[in-house]
């Protein structure tokens, strides 16, 4: 792989971040016209926000995987950089559980701590 392929292939990767933001602000701008300022939006918006975290943990992910599968392109047999997508991939989806699990099993913890302001009702 070239250098042109890692400079294009980034390319694309940043042009759909930037599509991606500017759909979350005609989505955000639809919401706001459709509900305004209600409690039930103040809770979507929680809510998305544990969504955001993940999605920028993401981010830090690919920004440093996508250079070192590209070494391992460049200096690595086919098995090394299977193995490395391999335990990224594993290592990834043990997170990604054990993230889960956890805002599952504290989620009336997290909500106190992060929206106290809120309400039973």
């Amino acid at each position: 792989m070239t250098g042109k392929r890692v400079i294009k292939g980034s390319a694309v990767v940043m042009i759909l971040i930037i599509l991606g933001k500017i759909l979350a602000l005609i989505r955000d701008s639809l919401i706001a016209a459709k509900f305004g300022a209600t409690y039930t939006t103040d809770i979507y918006n929680f809510a998305l926000g544990i969504v955001y975290l993940l999605t920028t943990i993401s981010y830090g992910l690919t920004t440093t995987f996508i250079p070192l599968h590209w070494e391992r392109m460049q200096k690595g047999s086919k098995r090394d950089r299977n193995n490395f997508v391999n335990n990224v991939i594993n290592i990834s989806s043990i997170f990604t559980i054990i993230l889960t699990v956890l805002l599952i099993v504290f989620s009336k913890e997290i909500i106190y701590v992060f929206g106290h302001g809120f309400t039973s009702s």
